[in-house]
């Protein structure tokens, strides 16, 4: 049994430096499953992002395995060696440096995070933006991605896409013959020629600035100044909205945003050309997608898209 503590010890210093790594996917303990059951994902051909995920849970199946079932085993065993040991020196030593790497590999296990976190809280600017972009990079540890990358790859005549573009109302005319002033209600629009919207949309609008906290501005309302696939754009019952001043798009912000229009009775979905910050906010529960998902290729820029139903 002896010659199995170093290694043991080494299995517990090695996870320390992984759970930082495990961290950001899901809280220790898991116990699977590795690979991702959500959709088709599990039959699908996997690509960059599967694999990612994939060994993100490999990391944390071992961590929890070493912590959890491993370590009270060697310290039970400890204990039983002390208690069999009858006066006899060598099992007393044998039990006591067991019991002593056991709890020494546990603490540093588990101090790893802490460290680590401790150092990047010095280091690392968590507020700062990707060039040429507003997004955010967040907390550190959400930096150990797939880089946005699709879990699944695009094949011809593979298992189609198990995300689905939200659903379109349909509306037979088209017009807003009752529309009203944002303005007038105390909104602002980034375009004056398209700032008019369904009354009773409006004023879950207003409801929604009273709650968040953040600054927003309406980027499109009615009359549209582009073409879209939705008809509620052409008859004034959904609107573009995104941040602005010093409201950022974080994971935080983003699962405010859409906690305060739910509880206005509007459905927000959030658009975004960052695959990564996608994964965040659906982590949050939030509907969002990037432009490689499909029918999203025409994004351009984050933003929200605000829906009456």
């Amino acid at each position: 049994m002896r010659s199995h503590v170093p290694l043991f010890a080494f299995l517990l210093v090695a996870g320390s430096f992984a759970l930082p790594f495990a961290a950001h996917a899901a809280a220790i303990p898991f116990f699977g499953p590795i690979i991702p059951q959500e959709g088709t994902q599990a039959v699908c051909a996997a690509g960059l992002g599967m694999l990612i995920t994939v060994i993100n849970n490999i990391i944390r199946l071992l961590i929890t395995l070493a912590i959890v079932f491993v370590a009270p085993l060697m310290i039970a065993y400890s204990g039983f060696l002390l208690v069999v040991s009858q006066g006899d020196s060598g099992k007393r030593t044998e039990a006591r440096k067991i019991l002593t790497n056991t709890i020494v590999g546990i603490v540093i296990a588990l101090a790893g995070w802490l460290i680590v976190d401790a150092l990047m809280a010095v280091l690392y600017n968590r507020n700062a933006s990707v060039p040429g972009t507003s997004t955010v990079l967040g907390t550190w540890s959400q930096l150990i991605t797939s880089g946005g990358e699709l879990p699944c790859l695009d094949v011809r005549g593979s298992v189609a896409p198990s995300v689905a573009p939200p659903p379109t109302v349909v509306v037979a005319v088209p017009g807003c013959p009752t529309c009203v002033s944002l303005v007038d209600k105390g909104l602002t629009c980034k375009v004056s020629s398209s700032c008019t919207l369904d009354p009773t949309v409006a004023n879950r609008l207003v409801t929604l600035k009273n709650n968040f906290s953040g600054t927003w501005t309406i980027t499109e309302a009615f009359p549209p100044t582009a073409t879209h696939s939705n008809p509620c754009h052409a008859n004034g019952t959904c609107v573009d909205a995104g941040f602005r001043g010093n409201t950022v798009y974080t994971a935080t912000n983003i699962g405010e945003f859409t906690t305060d229009a739910r509880s206005a009775n509007l459905r927000p979905v959030f658009e975004t050309v960052s695959c990564s910050l996608r994964d965040q906010a659906r982590a949050l529960g939030v509907t969002a997608y990037c432009k490689t998902d499909q029918g999203y290729s025409h994004i351009t820029g984050d933003h929200f898209s605000l829906y009456a139903n």
